[in-house]
């Protein structure tokens, strides 16, 4: 049984303002709950690290489970880097000479949490303490997501002299207490090492959309300083927070989504964890937003791009590194691009894991997306790129994880958006069966012959043929992925069609140039391996 759908000890829907997945304290996990809570009011992080990296070693069965804002106080741990703030690390931490800083352990700490709900080995750690944590942990998650606000209430004004006004010093928000047993420290703590704490920074209006885009815009970002903030902090946290996105909205179609009436379910589906998350970037023309925001600072013009994104650091300070900082790592180009392009496709994963989830016949009522937009709309953009190694990354990650159905859409639509460019009429989209019918493995064969016949693999202008060398290898790209996917999940030994495609391959080498690589030895190796 899944992290998903164990529900033994949760309170569900019972009228009492508990969500779903609340899990009650027991005394003894009051009294850890207590002993956690302490370090974090005496900034005493170093001994909490320890506290808590004492249950990571293999062998160890025993499972200490942080409450809430312990979780909160962690993640906003994760935003002290050292870049930036090395002088107060040092100071919070006066005797770490050799290990990590607290930052870099704190990350570490929480992809343990979220490692052990994906595992969720109830023999070795027993079923209440792993429904705690998960409780815990999507206590947490929702105290930061974007328009999850059952946990807050405004905050009363304050007098002064001249009135009553609004203290302006944190976010006009406090957090509601989910336990009558337990006092958590968000009341008394605001801050971490002179960052405000994550829910407060990213509940204030635009700023989890902020975060996104900040994160995004540096991740392949040639100045040190905004690549670190990115590296070191932001991509972990963000693909954290989608992780526990993905266990909180499997955990809300399993178990609070009632299926029965398909238009109750959409409506359900329309106010999700996952659609809370995707209406940061609601908008009239959400298919172009959002997909101008997933791949914001890559390498492509579009004449029809929406708006100029604005963007800010989230943290004061971000950008300047500290004096007593000193890089020990360089990296190459390759490698942001591999992890910049990752994490972007994850988050498109997450709009078609909600997209995929909608009955057929029936539109989200928000935010207001079908797939073939979406799809469609990445397929312009993919085609725009000028970077061939940025486009290769994007469709290179995570073969095998979940998220690869959504090149079942995009291969298709880049490759009718890269007829459109050659100037060539293309099939219809219901007759290609490059990757969205993978059963039928002789439609693939027939089709992509009708590709490779057409021209495009194939230098266009015989006077400059350099001129077509980048989209001719991103179509090479896009017919590879089909293959990847195919040997995998058809057998090609008996098609019909598999000689003529395997034919059509060989005359198409011939008129490829030296700049370009043959595609018959490798499409073979592929179909026969």
């Amino acid at each position: 049984m899944g992290c998903e759908c164990s529900a033994e000890f949760v309170k569900g829907k019972n009228g009492e303002g508990f969500e779903h997945y609340h899990v009650e304290l027991t005394e003894s996990m009051l009294n850890g709950f207590e002993v956690l809570n302490s370090m974090c009011l005496l900034n005493n992080f170093d001994h909490l690290m320890f506290f808590l990296e004492c249950q990571m070693g293999p062998s160890s069965c025993e499972l200490v489970v942080p409450p809430f804002d312990v979780f909160i106080v962690l993640m906003t741990l994760v935003t002290v880097s050292d870049h930036y703030k090395d002088e107060s690390l040092r100071a919070n931490d006066p005797y770490n000479v050799s290990r990590l800083s607290l930052s870099q352990r704190s990350l570490k700490v929480l992809q343990f949490y979220v490692k052990k709900l994906n595992e969720f080995d109830v023999e070795k750690y027993g079923r209440y303490q792993l429904e705690l944590l998960r409780c815990q942990l999507f206590i947490a998650y929702d105290s930061i997501s974007p328009g999850s606000d059952k946990f807050y209430r405004k905050k009363k004004l304050r007098r002064t002299g001249s009135g009553r006004l609004f203290d302006n010093d944190f976010p006009t928000v406090e957090f509601k207490e989910p336990y009558k047993s337990y006092i958590s420290c968000l009341d008394q703590k605001q801050e971490v090492l002179g960052n405000t704490l994550l829910n407060l920074k990213l509940n204030q209006p635009g700023e989890f959309k902020n975060m996104i885009l900040w994160t995004l815009s540096n991740s392949m970002q040639s100045q040190q300083v905004l690549y670190l903030a990115s590296h070191n902090v932001w991509m972990p946290l963000l693909d954290l927070l989608l992780d526990i996105l993905t266990l909180r909205y499997d955990y809300f179609v399993k178990n609070e989504a009632e299926r029965d009436d398909d238009n109750k379910y959409v409506q359900q589906l329309s106010s999700c964890p996952l659609a809370l998350f995707l209406r940061v970037f609601e908008s009239i023309q959400f298919s172009s937003v959002f997909c101008e925001c997933v791949f914001s600072n890559c390498d492509y013009e579009l004449d029809d791009t929406l708006t100029a994104l604005k963007i800010h650091p989230v943290y004061h300070g971000e950008t300047t590194l500290s004096n007593t900082f000193h890089p020990r790592v360089k990296y190459t180009d390759s490698y942001k691009i591999r992890k910049s392009l990752a994490l972007r496709r994850k988050l498109l994963g997450v709009c078609f894991e909600l997209l995929t989830e909608v009955p057929n016949g029936h539109r989200l009522i928000y935010p207001r997306m079908i797939p073939e937009d979406i799809s469609s709309r990445i397929a312009v953009i993919l085609v725009n790129f000028k970077n061939l190694e940025q486009f290769k990354a994007f469709f290179s990650n995570n073969m095998d994880k979940r998220p690869s159905y959504v090149l079942a859409y995009i291969v298709d639509d880049t490759l009718l958006e890269m007829f459109k460019k050659f100037g060539r009429k293309p099939l219809k989209k219901s007759e290609i069966g490059i990757l969205a019918d993978s059963h039928d493995v002789d439609t693939l064969f027939k089709n992509c012959k009708y590709y490779i016949e057409s021209g495009l693999f194939a230098p266009w202008d015989s006077k400059n043929p350099e001129k077509s060398y980048l989209d001719i290898q991103k179509a090479d790209t896009c017919l590879i992925v089909s293959m990847k996917c195919y040997a995998k999940n058809g057998d090609a030994v008996n098609i019909s069609n598999k000689k003529e495609f395997l034919k059509a391959l060989l005359e198409n080498d011939k008129k490829r140039k030296s700049g370009l690589p043959l595609l018959y030895p490798l499409m073979t190796k592929l179909i026969d391996d």
